[in-house]
């Protein structure tokens, strides 16, 4: 195999004026060399080849598998309950980001299971202190306890009840906790419903829960100087049908006390409360009209057996003084002929 060749002129004067220097190889020689070259170029690339798959891999590992490895740990981490568990960001920009996202979800997840959580033990406990309060049948024994309950339960500074009046013009106050309840209902505590500055009126009006966090910035809160480390106030009415009985006023000594949660369990409990007054109300209204039925009993019965009308006045008077629990005069009057006393004879007593 010839490698190269080049002419040159004739130096002398025989012969052709130039001639031709060639250089060669043996094709064998040249073939070995080749395939020597070929096969190190080979192992040259074989090595680089495997070098750099080897730092892909090792790139690929560290920046893509580890941190979605880490992913899917926090993600199985969440499935499992582990709400508090939170993801530490790996690799690249993105997964910092993804990890953020999945530990913000878990944080929304676990404040609302908290929530929840705390619904429903404010649930039980409005159901316990419903089925407490339901089997009383008086209603004064029945605030007494609404307004202890309540207070002790849910840790509140101070509660209390008012009832509307039969105008519904007025809500008077039934029944308060402590001195200052005491103090109130001696003083005839009243609130009007026209009251503008007023959570009470404004719950009564509106039918609906009125919320106050903080009392200090809020014109809407009424000041009591019996009360004053009030600093978050909830009025709820007492509604039984389409008719506002009253209104459960509770206070706390903390801002921002009544959340969400805790006025969606208190309004349940208003809504009992209401339900258990109105059945001691229909209550005193069938005992009073069972005691009216059974002393017009009597007295029919005692002037039936009666033999002259000195004896049905007698009867009546004993009977009457009976169901009103005071001494009673029943006074005759004997009409003239037109209807009126007659002015010469005293009325008889009995």
């Amino acid at each position: 195999v010839y490698v190269t060749s080049a002419s040159f002129p004739n130096p002398t004067e025989e012969g052709a004026p130039t001639y031709l220097i060639s250089v060669g190889t043996k094709a064998s020689a040249l073939d070995s060399s080749l395939v020597t070259s070929v096969e190190t170029s080979l192992a040259v690339g074989l090595v680089v080849a495997t070098i750099m798959a080897l730092l892909v891999l090792a790139h690929l590992r560290a920046n893509v598998t580890a941190p979605v490895r880490n992913l899917v740990n926090g993600a199985r981490m969440f499935r499992a309950g582990r709400l508090d568990y939170r993801v530490r960001g790996r690799g690249p920009r993105e997964f910092y980001e993804l990890a953020d996202a999945l530990n913000d979800m878990a944080s929304e997840l676990q404040q609302a299971q908290q929530r929840l959580e705390s619904q429903v033990r404010g649930l039980r406990v409005a159901a316990d202190v419903s089925q407490r309060i339901t089997t009383l049948l008086d209603a004064d024994l029945l605030l007494a306890q609404v307004i202890e309950l309540t207070q002790d339960t849910f840790g509140l500074y101070h509660v209390h009840v008012y009832l509307m009046d039969e105008a519904a013009e007025v809500l008077r106050l039934a029944a308060g906790a402590g001195e200052p309840g005491r103090i109130m209902k001696e003083q005839g505590h009243y609130i009007p419903l026209s009251l503008e500055h007023s959570l009470v009126a404004q719950a009564a009006l509106q039918k609906a829960p009125v919320v106050v966090n903080d009392t200090r910035s809020d014109p809407r809160f009424l000041a009591n100087p019996l009360l004053p480390e009030t600093l978050s106030e909830a009025a709820l009415p007492l509604v039984s049908g389409e008719r506002v009985l009253g209104v459960l006023d509770v206070q706390a000594s903390q801002s921002g006390y009544f959340t969400p949660e805790l006025v969606s369990v208190l309004e349940t409990l208003a809504g009992q409360i209401a339900i258990a007054l109105q059945n001691a109300r229909l209550f005193a209204e069938v005992e009073r009209t069972g005691r009216r039925e059974r002393v017009l009993n009597r007295i029919m019965q005692q002037v039936q057996a009666a033999h002259n009308i000195e004896e049905v006045l007698q009867a009546a008077a004993q009977e009457l003084g009976r169901a009103l629990r005071s001494p009673t005069v029943v006074t005759l009057h004997m009409p003239s002929d037109d209807g009126r006393s007659e002015p010469d004879e005293p009325p008889t007593e009995i």
